[in-house]
């Protein structure tokens, strides 16, 4: 007689996973009267039975060697067989540890996580969060996130882990989203180098609590943005995009440009809470036809929401016949509200420029140079302060009706709407005018 196990099937990939095994035997004199015995390799009692199947719960992640047994006392025949690492119980928590993670299933711990976050990426399955430690993970390939899945840092601040493409020419972005249940945060993105969405493309899914930085791309006629380009309905929240530069060509084709660009396929998408600073249009010398460095939009009926948003010192740099530094939008029914777009600049006309916002979109309760300068809106301008000043143009004068979502949190982490209603921007400040701390 011998005995095999014929099958194993799990209610789910995870721990706690109920797992069902068919087994049989063969050449026994009478099949009827086996008795089939589980060691289940996790340490739990053996368990019998005289049926085709029998079910364990394995509670905690692992690769199980499982042995079975079959016993049949009327024809004292005996038969066993082991099957080692036969049952694979992953984890919902998988870490990544650049460089010295051993990637040793079930990948639960900081030692035994992966060392490479494109390889732990590649490994995941739906419903699993990625816990990224401390440090740099380098690519030369975008890192495309097309499941379901969550990519996390474990960083005090964002800065303290970097996902940074290595490669400084075209085609190589630094990553993708592509899932409308992934979720991506608390990390940098960085160093990308593409003519359409250097350093993020966001289909679906959600960026959150991230910095965008250190972007390329070459405007033409496909588009830039040079730090974020959506593609879909992704959500960008609590987010830093900064010091991207989109690169003005000859080529352009005059909807391009921008550190955020959404072109007419972004249809539906989001961006709340978020920082947009200090990102570039360079022309290059060459004769542009527009050009942007904060955010662009493209296209018809994009429907898109830009709420309680900063776009501040982005610069146009050069003379160009149609350009606006802050925000340019020929997009239809763009939903703008609680946004500051002050303080951005265009070196060829030598002037501030706000925002461009065609007449079929929306622009509530927002701020623009035209309405108050920068000393009267940030506590520090010229030191890169951008958080509200008490008392000043954009405190307390928000409105929170209308938003797709009031943030319980600012951008920096402080509660939202601390005293009569919210501000204006990324930023809620936390005290009244005239507060002052007396110490005796």
């Amino acid at each position: 007689m011998s005995v095999h196990i014929d099958s194993v099937a799990l209610d789910q990939s995870f721990a706690p996973a109920v797992v069902t095994f068919t087994h049989s035997v063969d050449n026994s004199a009478s099949p009827e009267n086996v008795v089939f015995t589980y060691d289940f390799g996790d340490g739990s009692a053996t368990a019998s039975t005289p049926e085709a199947t029998i079910t364990h719960t394995y509670s905690t992640p692992g690769a199980y060697t499982v042995k079975i047994t079959a016993t049949n006392d009327c024809e004292e025949e005996s038969a066993e067989m082991t099957y080692d690492g036969y049952v694979r119980v992953a984890s919902s928590v998988v870490y990544v540890t650049p460089g010295t993670g051993t990637g040793t299933f079930p990948y639960n711990t900081p030692e035994s996580g992966f060392s490479s976050i494109k390889v732990a990426v590649d490994n995941a399955i739906d419903g699993n969060a990625l816990i990224l430690g401390t440090g740099i993970y380098e690519t030369s390939n975008e890192l495309v996130i097309d499941k379901a899945i969550t990519v996390v840092g474990t960083g005090a601040t964002p800065e303290s882990v970097v996902v940074r493409n290595t490669v400084a020419s075209q085609g190589h972005r630094t990553m993708q989203v592509n899932n409308a249940g992934a979720f991506v945060a608390n990390l940098t993105i960085e160093n990308g180098y593409n003519n359409i969405g250097a350093n993020l493309r966001l289909a679906s899914g959600v960026v959150s609590n991230c910095v965008i930085r250190g972007g390329t791309a070459v405007a033409n006629s496909n588009g830039a943005g040079s730090g974020v380009e959506f593609a879909g309905a992704g959500t960008l929240t609590h987010c830093v995009v900064s010091n991207n530069v989109v690169q003005g060509t000859s080529s352009d084709g005059g909807m391009t440009g921008g550190a955020i660009y959404l072109p007419y396929n972004s249809k539906n998408g989001r961006i709340s809470n978020c920082l947009v600073a200090y990102n570039r249009y360079v022309t290059s010398g060459e004769t542009v036809k527009s050009g942007t460095a904060g955010i662009r939009f493209f296209g018809e009926n994009n429907e898109t929401k830009v709420e309680n948003c900063t776009i501040v010192a982005n610069t146009v740099e050069g003379t160009l016949s149609d350009d606006s530094a802050g925000i340019y939008c020929t997009s239809w029914y763009v939903r703008f509200r609680n946004n500051l777009v002050v303080g951005n600049y265009e070196t060829g006309k030598d002037r501030f420029t706000a925002t461009r916002i065609e007449e079929h979109c929306t622009n509530v309760n927002g701020l623009t140079d035209a309405d108050s300068s920068v000393n009267e809106i940030f506590r520090n301008f010229a030191r890169g302060d951008f958080t509200v000043k008490p008392g000043g143009a954009a405190y307390n004068k928000g409105t929170a009706s209308g938003l797709a979502l009031t943030p319980s949190v600012d951008l920096a982490g402080n509660s939202r709407v601390v005293f009569d209603t919210i501000d204006i921007g990324c930023y809620e400040c936390q005290r009244k005018p005239g507060f002052a701390i007396v110490v005796r």
